[in-house]
């Protein structure tokens, strides 16, 4: 009965085989490429990340002598090489010249104390210009942020910080 089926309904059995075969094809696929885009937004970010293995966060600001005295600290000395203040913050960015604006950004306040935690291929320190008067400090705008304002080296971001 099974061997007259299969010779009867042979062109049905070989597309839903054929079908089996592409899907399995497919699925194996997408999971070898999300594992290797995975794998590739993993290394970025710690790339980015340099020697940054822990974060203390809070909604509040810390005294900025806090970093020193958690440096200072021995027990913090035996488990951490650095501890360095930055400020993370939401803000709305509108450039001067054309009056773009861009919501929703997220600003980090740092200084060249945070060259300390990247090696010499990751500086940061070319980044972080010396502000041209002490009342205007420099901003580092990321390259999508950039176009968005539609700014360029010089160009007025004005942040507003929530």
């Amino acid at each position: 009965m099974i061997l007259r089926s299969l010779r009867y309904y042979w062109r049905i059995h070989l597309a839903v085989l054929a079908g089996a075969a592409i899907t399995t094809a497919v699925l194996t696929g997408a999971l070898l490429v999300g594992d290797s885009v995975r794998g590739s937004l993993r290394s970025l970010v710690l790339e980015r990340l340099g020697r940054i293995e822990h974060a203390l966060i809070s909604e509040k600001f810390f005294r900025e002598d806090f970093s020193r005295d958690l440096k200072n600290n021995a027990d913090f000395q035996k488990y951490f090489d650095a501890a360095i203040p930055t400020i993370t913050a939401s803000a709305t960015a509108v450039a001067q010249d054309t009056g773009a604006r861009a919501t929703s950004i997220t600003v980090h306040g740092i200084d060249d104390r945070m060259n300390a935690l990247y090696d010499g291929n990751n500086s940061i320190e070319g980044m972080l210009a010396k502000p041209p008067t002490q009342i205007f400090p420099s901003v580092v705008l990321t390259e999508s942020l950039q176009k968005e304002l539609g700014a360029k080296v010089g160009s007025i971001v004005l942040l507003s910080l929530q």
